[in-house]
């Protein structure tokens, strides 16, 4: 929990003395012990599967995982042809990563891709796109100021901003154009640099990133209110 989580939960009605703001104790280790990206790998993508989005048909969205990365490969081979490129993607472990194994073939003399066996917190670091349709890795890849994409294309009735799009570490894409638009015209280091210097601003305002601890932070305000609690059954035994 941020500052932005606890404005929106006081917007929706909770008393703002019941809110502690501690951040997200699944992030420690990334902030305590994030890498440094200076020497991150060249025209490298990782694409992050996220199986959610296959309920489609129940959510109206108009896109698939690998409807998703046929569109990225579609859009480099269009804007980034002169160039070679590495898609690494990630399969989500609750999907089959069989399911991949096709699209393997879309490789060309310009684009490789390939399912990572191993996902690495280094990989993050050094990639030089991160790409999801609502996968939290990309919380992971903010901390090490990679940039990223949220690529939803085609949206969808029920499509919500990813907290990372609200802080403006990840970028909403929604059709081919955005996409290809991105790919000319941003340059993906100066990107990272720009990153950067928002993260260290938004740390200083409480926003999204820490420098770890919310595991302790956590416990600490689960042991005041066991204490508390203590103290109001011992007072009322004593009356009793």
């Amino acid at each position: 929990m941020d500052t932005i989580v606890r404005d929106d939960l006081v917007e929706l009605g909770v008393d703002k003395n019941k809110i502690v703001i501690t951040h997200n104790p699944w992030l420690d280790t990334i902030a305590e012990n994030s890498f440094s990206a200076k020497d991150e790998a060249e025209n490298v993508i990782i694409f992050v599967s996220q199986p959610l989005a296959e309920t489609k048909e129940i959510r109206g969205w108009k896109y698939t995982q690998l409807s998703l990365v046929h569109n990225l490969i579609e859009a480099l081979n269009k804007v980034r042809c002169n160039e070679h490129w590495l898609i690494e993607i990630w399969p989500h472990p609750a999907e089959d990563g069989a399911c991949w194994n096709d699209i393997m073939a879309l490789s060309n003399e310009n684009l490789t891709l390939k399912i990572a066996k191993d996902k690495l917190k280094q990989s993050l670091a050094k990639a030089a796109l991160v790409v999801s349709s609502h996968s939290t890795v990309a919380y992971e890849a903010a901390y090490y100021a990679t940039p990223g994409l949220s690529l939803r294309m085609g949206g969808g009735p029920d499509l919500a901003h990813h907290i990372t799009d609200r802080i403006g570490f990840t970028k909403l894409i929604t059709t081919a154009e955005e996409l290809e638009d991105y790919l000319v015209k941003t340059d993906l280091k100066k990107e990272r640099n720009r990153l950067t210097e928002l993260k260290n601003d938004l740390a200083n305002k409480g926003i999204f990133f820490s420098k770890g601890g919310a595991t302790k932070k956590v416990l600490d305000v689960i042991d005041s209110i066991l204490m508390q609690e203590k103290g109001i059954k011992s007072k009322c035994q004593n009356q009793v």
